[in-house]
Order: structure tokens, then C-alpha cells, then sequence
């Protein structure tokens, strides 16, 4: 699933949710960041400037506010945080978080089902 905004991409594939900057001088640095060897160390830092990726392994909670905004609650090295997404329409918005919560209940379900055929 992919959704355009005027600034960002926002990207849902089985493993994460990516967001991305569009344009300017942040989303070309963004775009070079993420392929470097380091990205993966650098993940949290740089998440304080620019927008990025959620895989859904972090993902703890998804909603919606009265403004139309989706808010990711995630798991991270410093404890919970929660990431607005703005900009999507609301049919964007609406059908982004009922595809993540239906994701991470799929997900909950089938370790649920892995965990009792091991006993």
C-alpha cells in the first residue's frame, strides 16, 4: 500500500511502514542516510529529524485522532514512543491504521498459535 502527500511517501509493506520526505535538502539527506552500513545505528538519532521507517515487529498500538492523523506507538531502545503521521486525506488515514492493527492482530494471532503447538 502506498500514499503520497504533498511532502511524503508513506509506504506499507508485510514488514514495516516507511515514510518518506519528497523534497528539499532533508529528503535527499534522508535518501543517502538509509543506505549507508550505518543506517541501522543511526535509525533512532536520525528519527528525530526526519521521518522514517516502522517495522511492525516495534509497532505496539496504531489510532486515529479527531484531526485525522495516525499515530504509530512503538517500541524503541528508550521505551515507548508515539510518531504522528499528518497530511493523508482521511480515507488515507482511516484505511492506513485498519490495515497496520489488522496486521499486527494477524501477527499476534499466529505467535499465539506458534506458541501452543510447541507445548
Amino acid at each position: 500500500m502506498i500514499f503520497e502527500t504533498k511532502d511524503l511517501v508513506v509506504t506499507l509493506t508485510d514488514e514495516k511502514l516507511e515514510v518518506d520526505l519528497k523534497h528539499g535538502a532533508r529528503a535527499y539527506l534522508e535518501q543517502l542516510l538509509e543506505g549507508s552500513k550505518f543506517y541501522g545505528v543511526l535509525r533512532w538519532i536520525l528519527a528525530y529529524v526526519f521521518p522514517r521507517d516502522f517495522f511492525l515487529d516495534d509497532i505496539l498500538d496504531v489510532r486515529l485522532t479527531e484531526e485525522g492523523e495516525v499515530v504509530i506507538r512503538e517500541k524503541t531502545p528508550f521505551g515507548v514512543s508515539d510518531t504522528t503521521i499528518s497530511g493523508l486525506s482521511s480515507i488515507q488515514a482511516e484505511l492506513l491504521a485498519k490495515t497496520i492493527k489488522s496486521m499486527l492482530e494477524k501477527s499476534s494471532i499466529e505467535l499465539l498459535s506458534r506458541g501452543s503447538q510447541g507445548q
